[in-house]
Order: C-alpha cells, then structure tokens, then sequence
C-alpha cells in the first residue's frame, strides 16, 4: 500500500513538473508589472471570438487578481499563465498567448476548479481523494 501511495505521488508530480517545463515563476514583486503589461496589451488587441463560460465575464479580472504567475522563458505558447486559489478550495488558471513580437494578446483561456472527491482508483477498486476538478472554462481569441 506504501508503494502505492509513493507511486502516486510520484506520477502526480511528474506530470505536474512537466505541465510546467520550461516556465519560471514570476517574483511577487514583479507580478504586477506583468499584469500591467497585459492590460497595456490588451488595449492594442481585439478577442471578439468567446466560447464557454465561467463566473466572471471579464476575463481580464482573472488576470489583475491573480496572486501567482509564471512566464515562458523559452518563448513557447502560451507565453503567461496566472492563478490564484482561493480559501473556498476553489482555484483558477488563466494562460494568455501572444503574437510573435510579444505586444499583442490572441487569446486568453481561464479555467475555473474546485476541490471535490474524485476516484484515483477504478470501478472494481474505487480509491477517493480529494482533488481539484475543472468546473467551467471560457476563452478568447
């Protein structure tokens, strides 16, 4: 049973680790320029394609009240992703993708989760956990 746990862990940080591969974490006390520089971006672009839902229509919230943030160094698509969990075991994950040049924003994707029981495990042998589970999603571009 330990080995079973450990493995779990272990795959769950890998694929986590690797979700990320190739961002860094933007420094508290450079995350709001880099909120700034997206509404600054924003002004210059036009998402006026929107599909899905989630809880705030304005997207661009999402990113002014996110507490954490990573960049891609690498240059690779999407260029910003923002989060922000909150006490209500509710989380959301914006990602912004860009032009080429890095001045203008093609898209904006948020994804909204909230903890809940989920099987780790199968019918036969259900195994539940607490997880996060994607709620609603929305995105322009």
């Amino acid at each position: 049973m330990k080995l079973s746990i450990f493995t779990q862990t272990l795959v769950g940080i890998l694929i986590s680790s690797s979700a990320y591969a190739g961002y860094t974490d933007i420094p508290q006390d450079q995350l709001g320029a880099y909120k700034k520089a997206f509404l600054i971006a924003g002004e210059n672009s036009s998402l006026p394609n929107c599909s899905g839902y989630v809880s705030n229509r304005f997207l661009d919230t999402y990113i002014t009240n996110a507490t954490s943030g990573k960049v891609n160094q690498n240059g690779d698509q999407p260029i910003l992703i923002f989060e922000k969990a909150d006490k209500d075991n509710s989380k959301y994950i914006a990602t912004v993708m860009s032009s080429r040049d890095y001045k203008i924003i093609t898209s904006i994707k948020v994804e909204e989760f909230a903890i809940e029981d989920i099987n780790v495990g199968d019918l036969l042998h259900p195994k539940l956990a607490k997880g996060y589970v994607l709620k609603s999603a929305a995105e322009c571009h």
